[in-house]
């Protein structure tokens, strides 16, 4: 079977790499199922009398294998069913997984210095100018945030200062 499903486009779900939000799932081919009739009309019922029993064994053959159509189809129903639910549950994980993704690049806290992997002289002047290039986004980041801190902090002085001033009216 993973023979098999080596060669198909699902195949990055037997690999042992990680999964990344760009795969998709290859989409199911869904069968087309006649409606299934519950209210079952046989001969007997049409007030018509058998001859002979061939006959009647061959009208509870048709029941009963009308019963197991019936059954079957039910049975694919649930099967497509899971499947396209399966589906969308998969889209959300893999949208969730992008909005991951996307948030980890963002994050410039982690920040290397030797991208490259090739070992480099700490003290020259292209690595000196990348730390401090470094220190000064830090401390940029650190002033903005103190900078929220204080106006969410003057803005809750103020709401405290208009409810006394409500409760007093």
């Amino acid at each position: 079977i993973f023979a098999r499903l080596e060669e198909t486009s699902a195949r990055f779900l037997i690999s042992s790499s990680p999964i990344k939000s760009s795969t998709r799932l290859p989409t199911m081919p869904l069968a087309i199922i006649s409606p299934i009739k519950h209210a079952l009309k046989s001969r007997l019922h049409c007030n018509m009398s058998l001859k002979s029993t061939r006959e009647k064994k061959l009208e509870e053959e048709v029941k009963n294998l009308t019963k197991q159509v019936t059954m079957l189809k039910e049975h694919v129903s649930a099967l497509q069913a899971t499947v396209i639910l399966q589906g969308r549950y998969c889209d959300r994980v893999r949208n969730h997984l992008e909005t991951q993704e996307k948030k980890g690049c963002r994050d410039s806290d982690n920040i290397k210095l030797n991208g490259d992997g090739m070992p480099r002289l700490l003290t020259s002047d292209e690595v000196f100018e990348q730390v401090l290039q470094y220190q000064e986004h830090q401390q940029a980041k650190a002033a903005e945030k103190e900078t929220r801190k204080a106006a969410r902090e003057a803005r809750t002085h103020e709401m405290e200062v208009w409810m006394q001033e409500d409760e007093a009216r």
